[in-house]
């Protein structure tokens, strides 16, 4: 999530913390299907490999989704008020994807890693020996957040940090 509310992605919709579009419609040039709109945020030095990160958003009719590399979610944001909520039950929570129910709540579509617009996602957490899986209401938007970082002759990034898949850590929203 950004940490400037003048900050837009490529397709001019504005990214958190900031108000959350006032046309829930897909820009133009997103793809309708997917719905996935990609910024590229570009970097210079290793330093810019560590730190907070937030690697995807998912945008749903009531809440914001902020996840790290690894899929995990580290934040959830109210949609209306963009309020941090760090207790709601899916902050830890990993995402596996998304799926739309059809006539008497029978799941009808999956799509994954991703959800796909119209859907709901579907994040997953161990409970004990148990996993339990919740899903949010329609997603509405999905922001891809690719970092692209330009090192200096000599510089090289320690992949070794890599922790399980949410290399760089996400301590929380940049």
């Amino acid at each position: 999530m950004s940490g400037s509310s003048d900050r837009h992605t490529q397709r001019g919709v504005p990214a958190l913390p900031g108000t959350a579009p006032k046309s829930r419609s897909i820009p133009p040039d997103v793809s309708p299907e997917t719905g996935i709109d990609v910024e590229l945020h570009p970097a210079t030095g290793v330093e810019a490999l560590h730190g907070a990160w937030c690697a995807l958003e998912v945008w749903t009719q009531n809440h914001v989704y902020g996840l790290d590399a690894g899929a995990v979610c580290r934040v959830v944001r109210d949609l209306g008020s963009t309020v941090e909520d760090r207790e709601h039950p899916i902050v830890g929570a990993r995402l596996l994807g998304g799926q739309r129910r059809g006539p008497g709540g029978r799941i009808a579509e999956v799509s994954f890693p991703l959800p796909k617009i119209g859907s709901m996602a579907v994040f997953a957490t161990q409970v004990g020996k148990r996993r339990s899986v919740s899903e949010t209401s329609t997603v509405t938007r999905v922001v891809l957040r690719q970092r692209v970082v330009a090192l200096a002759q000599g510089e090289a990034p320690t992949w070794n940090a890599s922790r399980g898949g949410t290399w760089p850590p996400f301590d929380g929203p940049p």
